[in-house]
């Protein structure tokens, strides 16, 4: 009989098994291999290395028939790959103006210069900034944020089809994402009831029980606990998702950028790191010979 090859690595194949245990990719079905792949054509000659590289990505030669305990990337997960990493690389743009932001934020003096607490002998007095600045403020992170949580969110499903390490990322996505809208609106309500206490008492005023809507204040505060803890769970499962970009395509700019992004003010060095990482894999997956083009993205 004769020898059966991979359709996409060119290696033969083992005569059982469903997957080539070079590249990974599921072999054709069908006569007339012995193991169900192609036959070779008259003359065929196996080349003499096989188009992978260090990074996309080497795989270990496999007793014949077993399956890889890790999804391999390889020609056939490319359209895939590709639609992740430029999610990837457009969350961590994202994410380094949302870092930017913030940073100016503290510069200027950070919440100290958002408001003034004072205390009196006859009682507490709040000087608020126009409120149209703190509702500035919110919408501006809070829409970066979301967007960038949808975009990680969409590029682990992306990748989940063809590995099933980035589900569970994908799921935590979803947590940070309810996890900010519930913080984000806490903080809306906590807001307005400090205006509306300010309003009553008067600017410059004691404030007194009277004009605390505690209800309004006290839910505001709960939705941002609840959803502040929501977020920092769901965050957490976006990082572990980075850090599995880093093993999938093996570039440590994803897990060392992970990392950094946790820290404050370094938090800017990881989403850089992380952009670079997720345009050395794009040029790893584009640069796989023999590969089929991948649908459009952009």
């Amino acid at each position: 009989m004769g020898a059966t090859f991979c359709s996409f690595c060119g290696r033969p194949l083992p005569p059982v098994g469903t997957f080539c245990p070079y590249c990974g990719a599921a072999r054709a079905s069908g006569p007339p291999g012995p193991g169900g792949g192609p036959a070779a054509p008259s003359g065929y000659a196996a080349p003499p290395s096989a188009p992978v590289g260090p990074g996309y990505l080497a795989p270990p030669l496999l007793p014949a028939g077993a399956v890889p305990a890790l999804p391999i990337p390889n020609p056939a997960t490319r359209a895939s790959d590709l639609a992740g990493l430029s999610r990837v690389e457009l969350a961590a743009i994202l994410s380094l103006v949302t870092a930017l932001v913030g940073v100016v934020v503290d510069f200027t003096g950070g919440l100290s210069n958002l408001f003034t607490v004072t205390r009196t002998p006859t009682g507490t007095t709040i000087s608020l900034p126009p409120e149209g600045f703190w509702i500035g403020v919110i919408v501006v992170e809070a829409v970066l944020g979301l967007v960038v949580i949808l975009l990680y969110r969409a590029a682990f499903r992306d990748l989940a089809r063809v590995d099933r390490r980035f589900a569970s990322p994908a799921s935590f996505a979803l947590v940070a994402f309810i996890g900010v809208i519930l913080a984000v609106t806490g903080a809306a309500l906590t807001l307005d009831a400090l205006y509306r206490a300010v309003q009553c008492a008067g600017a410059g005023h004691p404030l007194t029980s009277a004009c605390l809507p505690l209800g309004s204040l006290f839910g505001g505060i709960a939705l941002v606990v609840i959803g502040g803890i929501a977020a920092l769970v769901g965050y957490l499962g976006i990082l572990i998702g980075v850090w599995r970009l880093g093993t999938r395509f093996d570039e440590a700019a994803f897990k060392v950028g992970a990392i950094l992004l946790i820290l404050p003010l370094l938090n800017i060095v990881g989403a850089i790191l992380i952009l670079i990482g997720a345009r050395a894999g794009r040029r790893k997956v584009t640069g796989f010979p023999g590969a089929p083009a991948p649908p459009g993205f952009f």
